[in-house]
């Protein structure tokens, strides 16, 4: 994704470039595989449609971005409670409240906050003191624990891909603001429709795919394949451990966060249910889990559904066929009993549980860049060009530079195509 903002931002300044891809496709960690009439994201991932970058160079309407519902069910006490943005949908509000776990305090400690920082600029937040998130939401901000365990852990915990939340509170906060100022969505054939659409911006041939780098020497890329070509610039547009071993140091290694994703089906049709559901009791191994195809009804077949389920932490790391069953157990406990709060929790409420059909896994190590505090500091974020340029003819870019996210991915090529165009 970087390095494709990049490319676009050279482009239109009129500086011809070459992106050389590892890969078949262009994307990155933003992959969509198409599995026996199913579309399958390479790891649950969605488009914050408030990212600022993402409105300045995609066609949201071309990507027919189907939305998720502002907030989440949350598998609580043996049962499914509703926890949503009662600002975006007042309906919820009440049953919001009900939730046991939410009480009158924390939300209007949510109104503060959400005020707060629809009013806080990007810019601003970087520059605001921090603690770990969940220091933060303890102590600066007070909210009840039970709120903090049953909803913002494994919300967050989603997002920063770290349970302990340690993630950097400005991240929280950029995190917060966009989710307050825009939708989660995915586009209807899938994430993979985001890069797709920004490669066929590029006039045709930018993009020599299959063409993995081995090393550079000086200004000359060497190809795994043993040919050579020189550049007078070179920008390193790949994940924060390939830039470390391709630049020889002069990147430091990257901590990384892992995922794993499981896909389940059943032949039951898929609904309209778009609610992101968590695991709001921390047992067992699912963080989080929604039905991609009651979303978008294109990521499943006629007739059947598509169950996305996350792991987070070491339990990703785990053996494959555990995994697989014990993922397949907590799904087959969190539904086979009508939800007394909300039915609509379940597709299939009212009908016997359908038998779970196992599609794929993803095991993800490095699926996303840390983000301790200390890591997302001001200056750099706003237009200090220095860091990227690691020396003359060589520079860098990706999301481990800024925030880890697609927003990240693309400020960080679009600054690094300025900076090469100023100099």
């Amino acid at each position: 994704m970087a390095g494709l903002a990049c490319a676009l931002q050279l482009t239109s300044k009129g500086i011809p470039c070459a992106i050389f891809e590892a890969s078949d496709a262009p994307g990155g960690r933003i992959r969509t595989d198409f599995h026996e009439g199913f579309r399958l994201d390479r790891g649950f991932q969605v488009l914050q449609t408030a990212y600022p970058e993402a409105r300045a160079v995609l066609d949201y309407p071309a990507l027919k971005l189907r939305s998720f519902n502002p907030g989440a069910l949350v598998y609580s006490q043996g049962d499914w409670k509703l926890m949503a943005d009662p600002w975006r949908k007042p309906s919820t509000a009440w049953a919001s409240l009900n939730s046991g776990f939410a009480n009158l305090a924390d939300f209007w400690k949510l109104y503060r906050l959400r005020h707060r920082l629809l009013s806080t600029s990007i810019e601003q937040i970087w520059d605001e003191p921090e603690l770990p998130t969940i220091d933060y939401l303890q102590k600066n901000i007070g909210f009840s624990r039970s709120l903090i365990e049953a909803f913002f852990r494994p919300w967050y915990s989603g997002i920063f891909l770290e349970a302990d939340l340690q993630t950097t509170s400005r991240f929280f906060n950029f995190v917060f603001k966009m989710l307050a100022e825009g939708e989660a969505a995915i586009p209807a054939l899938g994430m993979q429709q985001i890069p797709e659409q920004l490669a066929s911006k590029l006039p045709q041939g930018t993009i020599h795919y299959l063409s993995p780098v081995e090393k550079i020497d000086g200004q000359t890329l060497v190809f795994a394949n043993g040919r050579k070509e020189s550049f007078p610039t070179i920008v390193l547009a790949t994940d924060g451990l390939s830039a470390t071993r391709l630049s020889e140091g002069l990147i430091p290694a990257t901590k990384t966060c892992s995922t794993a994703c499981l896909y389940f089906s059943c032949e039951t049709p898929h609904v309209n249910h778009r609610w992101l559901m968590l695991n709001g009791d921390g047992h067992g191994p699912i963080n989080n889990l929604c039905f991609q195809a009651g979303v978008s009804s294109d990521y499943a077949p006629a007739g059947k559904t598509l169950i996305s389920a996350s792991v987070i932490g070491a339990a990703a790391q785990g053996d494959p066929e555990k995994l697989q069953s014990d993922v397949r157990q907590q799904i087959e406990s969190w539904f086979c009993v009508k939800s007394q709060s909300h039915p609509q929790a379940i597709p299939w409420s009212g009908s016997p549980f359908p038998r779970l059909e196992h599609l794929r896994t993803y095991r993800i190590e490095q699926a996303l860049p840390a983000q301790p505090v200390g890591k997302l500091s001001g200056s750099r974020l706003k237009h200090d060009f220095r860091p990227a340029m690691l020396r003359p003819g060589l520079y860098s870019a990706g999301d481990y530079l800024e925030t880890a996210s697609i927003q990240g991915a693309l400020a960080s090529g679009r600054r690094v195509a300025e900076a090469i165009a100023n100099h």
